[in-house]
């Protein structure tokens, strides 16, 4: 995982930077003096600041101009971003995801002045919408239910169409399947295998791998969170227990 671009905003003399590109190998920001060069590195450690560094603070932190409009509660400090960042992925980061996740291309990080954070897949695949899998849950439904045995002279059971509207019956087809959702969707169609014909099974596969995804994408998040690299300003480096040796690294680097 490589830091790819930054955007630092909201944060002591810095209003907004703007996205930048972070060339690759490289590890110092250079500058006019006096161009906020030190408060761009300190909004980016906070990332993920190593152990024992101080974190934001909305009163210390905050532009004092416009730190008014968080006293008033105006502006909710949970919802102001300071520092987002881009990264490029390797193979061994591709290779922790869920497979359906693997075809990603970056990923997005924010720290809040608040230090809550929120994160996003760059390319991933997106969340199917209930109206997306609707018909073919119906149908599948439908076709269990022709299948289900009924005392003679009864009406054929409506027992699948039953339980898949009420697992519907407070979603819009514009709504994209939730976590939650999928996961009770995914249930009930693991219910249904073993009753459908193999004329269904394309079908079920396809509902499966829809079901799947948003539960993938919260596992790649979760995976890709972790493996987000420790960001030391070099002013903090004996601060934090250093592992490598400045000056020696220095020594070998000339040969």
């Amino acid at each position: 995982m490589k830091l790819k671009t930054a955007h630092i905003q909201n944060y002591r003399s810095i209003r907004d930077t703007g996205v930048f590109e972070i060339e690759a190998g490289k590890t110092i920001l250079v500058g006019p003096n006096e161009a906020g060069k030190t408060a761009v590195l300190q909004a980016l450690q906070q990332i993920n600041p190593p152990k024992g560094i101080k974190r934001f603070d909305e009163l210390r932190d905050y532009p004092r101009a416009k730190y008014n409009d968080i006293s008033t509660k105006k502006v909710d400090p949970k919802n102001v971003p300071v520092a987002t960042v881009t990264f490029t992925l390797d193979e061994d980061d591709l290779a922790a995801l869920p497979e359906s996740m693997r075809g990603i291309t970056g990923y997005s990080y924010t720290r809040y002045i608040s230090n809550n954070g929120s994160h996003f897949l760059i390319g991933a695949p997106a969340l199917p919408t209930v109206g997306a899998i609707r018909k073919d849950a119906v149908r599948l439904a439908a076709h269990v239910d022709g299948r289900t045995p009924v005392a003679e002279g009864a009406a054929p059971s409506t027992a699948q169409v039953d339980s898949l509207n009420s697992l519907l019956q407070e979603w819009r087809d514009e709504n994209v399947l939730s976590s939650e959702l999928s996961g009770a969707l995914k249930q009930w169609v693991d219910g249904l295998v073993a009753l459908a014909d193999d004329s269904e099974d394309a079908r079920i596969d396809r509902l499966l791998a829809a079901f799947s995804i948003a539960g993938d994408r919260n596992a790649a998040l979760d995976s890709l969170q972790k493996r987000i690299p420790v960001f030391v300003l070099f002013s903090n480096y004996f601060r934090v227990r250093p592992l490598i040796h400045l000056g020696l690294l220095g020594f070998v680097d000339k040969g």
